[in-house]
């Protein structure tokens, strides 16, 4: 998978593009408490220097190094900080108590991974912290505009509300909606988008 992702990434051109997740921008004031922000998937960086910009601590983690290292240039042409781990989602978030928000933006991983991801995350947020996701839903097939091509690799808000049931879900919402973000999704698209909370 990493080799697929460094390929994907390897040229200059920032395949999702440089704007951030329309979702994601929207929502920015739902995370209220604190400024550390893990960002899941990252890639190129464009969801992680748009938390930069304004003004949040972001440690983006993603498989592919080559994309890391595209992030981390442009934070620094803008003098900023990023910090980046390049690993395997499955592993992440590790501790306990430590992120004011954790964003996954088009993380698509397959479903045993991801429910015990998505434990760990109800784990790993502070109280008080935000969960916002978007994500493809099965529906997508139907438009080629990004996205998996597996059917085990899509979600679904009746299987996100099973996996985080510990947190409070203030949007959620299964969608058709336009998305224009870089020539990677680029048009009509069907997706699942979750603001999840935990309150205690």
């Amino acid at each position: 998978m990493d080799d697929k992702w460094n390929k994907k990434y390897g040229s200059s051109e920032f395949v999702y593009g440089r704007e951030p997740n329309s979702f994601l921008k929207e929502n920015l004031h739902t995370i209220t408490s604190g400024n550390r922000i893990l960002s899941l998937g990252e890639g190129e960086g464009r969801n992680a220097i748009f938390l930069l910009k304004n003004g949040f601590k972001v440690t983006a983690i993603d498989q592919s190094i080559v994309g890391l290292n595209k992030a981390t240039r442009w934070a620094l042409e803008l003098g900023l900080h990023l910090d980046t781990i390049c690993d395997d989602l499955k592993f992440y978030p590790q501790e306990e108590n430590q992120w004011d928000a954790i964003i996954n933006i088009f993380a698509h991983m397959y479903p045993d991974e991801r429910i015990k991801m998505h434990h760990r995350i109800e784990k790993a947020l502070k109280v008080g912290g935000v969960y916002i996701l978007e994500a493809y839903t099965v529906d997508q097939l139907q438009f080629d505009t990004g996205g998996p091509k597996e059917l085990d690799l899509f979600m679904s808000l009746s299987e996100l509300k099973k996996e985080l049931s510990h947190l409070h879900f203030e949007v959620q919402k299964e969608h058709i909606k336009e998305i224009r973000e870089g020539i990677g999704h680029f048009g009509k698209s069907a997706v699942v988008s979750i603001i999840a909370r935990k309150l205690a």
